[in-house]
């Protein structure tokens, strides 16, 4: 058995050698064979800090993936997945909040089940009560949009055979989406995982980076509704426009003046066929241009 261990990363200078020795001391006795660090467009000293690292142990392999541009953890986490040669493939956060005492029993559910991927359900509590929040709904948003389990935690703590991993075809893949391995297998279950005092001394948690990344969840529940909210907005604008052109009628014939609540409502209700109608379009078009970026033609690896 070896095992692979993928550490997406950005602007982790001050600490990465220290997470990269943890893990090489921790996972030897699992069949460790090498760690990848993937550079995800860093702006400090990431990558020399990287190449200074010596002293691994013996038959551990350090290898450095380099992105030119900034392309976020999903996809830099999956670049490091393809390039990976072992058995089995670890990914991580690069401040090791995860306990690794923990990998054992992930790898061990592998194994026992028959599982694509096994995802780590820390114990701790997110800190912060919008945070809370924020991170909580989108965990339910994923929930239904991935139809995984009700109580069903995500974490980027997760390990994955390579059979899984080849068959996935990340390398013919321009772009990622967050939770994309959900969408094509339904072999996998949470283990419960510690946690312990990350190697980050600040957090660089960003409301606005969190709502970016909730993004994709919500684009991908109005894309599966996008007919049915196309037809509901036509049907909403040609039924205003009858009831506009009876009343209408009426009036040119009997005299009779529309009351000013129907006319507002009327107007509201074409206003919204209308809205509706524009919405689609535009996120139609928004969601081509979120594709453009080939993630294939940013890596690079360095020696």
């Amino acid at each position: 058995m070896s095992l692979t261990v993928v550490i997406p990363t950005f602007n982790s200078a001050r600490f990465i050698d220290k997470t990269v020795m943890s893990i090489s001391e921790k996972c030897a006795t699992l069949g460790l064979e090498e760690i990848i660090v993937v550079n995800d467009g860093s702006t400090d000293e990431t990558t020399s800090r990287v190449k200074e690292i010596r002293d691994l142990p013996l038959g551990v392999n350090l290898r450095l993936i380099e992105m030119r541009v900034n392309v976020g953890q999903t996809n830099a986490t999956a670049v490091g997945l393809s390039k990976a040669k072992s058995d089995f493939i670890l990914t991580l956060d690069d401040d090791v909040k995860d306990d690794l005492s923990s990998v054992i029993d992930l790898l061990t559910k592998l194994k026992q089940k028959d599982l694509d991927f096994v995802v780590g359900a820390p114990n701790y509590r997110v800190n912060g009560l919008l945070r809370g929040i924020a991170t909580e709904l989108i965990r339910r948003v994923a929930v239904r949009l991935f139809k995984t389990p009700k109580k069903f935690r995500f974490s980027s703590f997760c390990i994955y055979s390579k059979e899984f991993i080849t068959a996935s075809q990340l390398n013919d893949q321009a772009n990622l989406e967050i939770g994309w391995m959900f969408l094509i297998t339904k072999k996998y279950i949470n283990v419960r995982t510690e946690t312990q005092k990350g190697l980050r001394e600040n957090s660089n948690f960003k409301l606005r980076a969190l709502i970016g990344s909730s993004l994709p969840f919500l684009r991908y529940l109005i894309q599966r509704q996008m007919k049915l909210i196309g037809a509901l907005s036509t049907l909403l604008t040609l039924t205003s426009a009858l009831f506009t052109s009876v009343f209408v009628l009426r009036y040119l014939t009997a005299g009779t003046i529309l009351p000013g609540f129907t006319s507002l409502y009327l107007l509201g209700l074409i206003n919204l066929g209308f809205s509706g109608l524009i919405a689609q379009n535009l996120f139609r078009s928004k969601y081509k241009e979120t594709v453009k970026l080939d993630i294939r033609r940013t890596a690079r690896e360095l020696k």
